[in-house]
């Protein structure tokens, strides 16, 4: 017997029963009944699975969801419908939507819904330096972005992902859909995978379902991490540059330069070695950069120095401290793989 007909079998004994006189003046009326069937139907209803086709990378599911056939996410259509707000008040209103709520009918309820994790939100934005505000890809799933055709309310801006910051307990990660993280670093020298105080009010915009399993050589994750080693970087090349243009010298090291080695998730520690940046991927690191060094290499023209990254050609100029009586800057190629490398730093 299944758990509907049980629950039925269970208010039909009762009905009989409560004819009884000593059952007559707690005897539940007909209507009563069926409000409490319809009650505990509601609780045993399961959310609408994903939904597909033959064409799309997002399909709209016709019940406030549009499912990315990629990833495995089922995300709510409107995107703008929570708003926005701070992270902690962002998860409690993210796990509290259910179906009668922003345009949903999916039968979902107070718990299927959360946030993305920031891996999740890495696998959603667009490939390629083309697609930008929002660094989303179209419907289906081959070109940019075209308002109103798989989500509505969608914006340009920071979004709240469900994932803290490991060494910083007080800050999460939000993801800044102007661009994706290739052209972001290219553009501004900045990730767009970012963390903030969770104080902070950004969007919100909630996600259902279970992904569908990525691989540990994931393009695009492994890429994000080399990203955020080159975005971890810009201090001690901004250390390199106010030493040069001081003193017309490359620092010897991080002392010289006046500046703290860094570290993050991904990255063990950010060094200057004869004015160059090494960068160095830690354990946490996917498997194919685990380890593997990434190198800044300072280049002057005119007293203006500017930086070769890993594999690239030379910038032009003479390496920093070429002619003084300091340290000179030595060029040092990257062993990590060029498809995972930022476009500026390959060949």
């Amino acid at each position: 017997m299944n758990s509907r007909n049980f629950i039925l079998s269970c208010f039909a004994s009762l009905a009989v029963l409560s004819g009884s006189p000593a059952m007559a003046e707690t005897r539940p009326t007909l209507q009563g009944l069926q409000d409490q069937i319809n009650t505990l139907n509601a609780q045993l209803a399961k959310a609408d699975p994903a939904c597909a086709d033959n064409g799309n990378r997002y399909v709209d599911c016709n019940n406030g969801t549009v499912t990315d056939t990629v990833t495995g996410l089922i995300w709510l259509k409107q995107a703008d419908c929570l708003g926005m707000m701070d992270y902690a008040s962002s998860n409690t209103m993210a796990a509290n939507l259910k179906s009668g709520q922003c345009g949903l009918t999916d039968h979902s309820k107070a718990g299927d819904w959360r946030l993305p994790t920031v891996d999740e939100w890495r696998a959603t934005l667009s490939v390629g330096p083309d697609c930008r505000n929002p660094a989303f890809t179209n419907a289906a799933g081959t070109g940019c972005f075209v308002y109103g055709q798989q989500f509505t309310g969608v914006q340009s801006d920071q979004y709240w992902s469900s994932s803290a910051k490991i060494d910083a307990p007080d800050y999460a990660w939000i993801v800044d859909t102007h661009f994706n993280e290739e052209t972001s670093m290219m553009l501004t020298g900045l990730s767009s995978i970012l963390s903030y105080p969770k104080t902070q009010p950004h969007w919100a915009w909630p996600v259902r379902g279970v992904p569908n399993a990525e691989p540990d050589n994931s393009l695009t994750v492994i890429r994000s991490q080399v990203s955020q080693g080159i975005s971890l970087a810009s201090a001690a090349k901004a250390s390199v540059d106010e030493y040069y243009q001081n003193l017309r010298l490359a620092p010897r090291d991080n002392t010289d330069a006046g500046y703290i080695s860094s570290s993050n998730d991904y990255v063990s520690q950010v060094n200057i070695v004869n004015g160059r940046v090494d960068i160095t991927y830690s354990n946490n690191a996917n498997a194919a950069i685990r380890g593997k060094v990434l190198s800044l290499t300072p280049y002057v023209s005119s007293y203006n120095v500017t930086w070769r990254c890993g594999n690239a050609s030379a910038s032009g100029g003479d390496l920093l401290g070429t002619g003084t009586s300091g340290p000179v800057a030595v060029y040092l190629a990257t062993l990590i793989d060029n498809q995972y490398l930022p476009s500026n730093c390959r060949p």
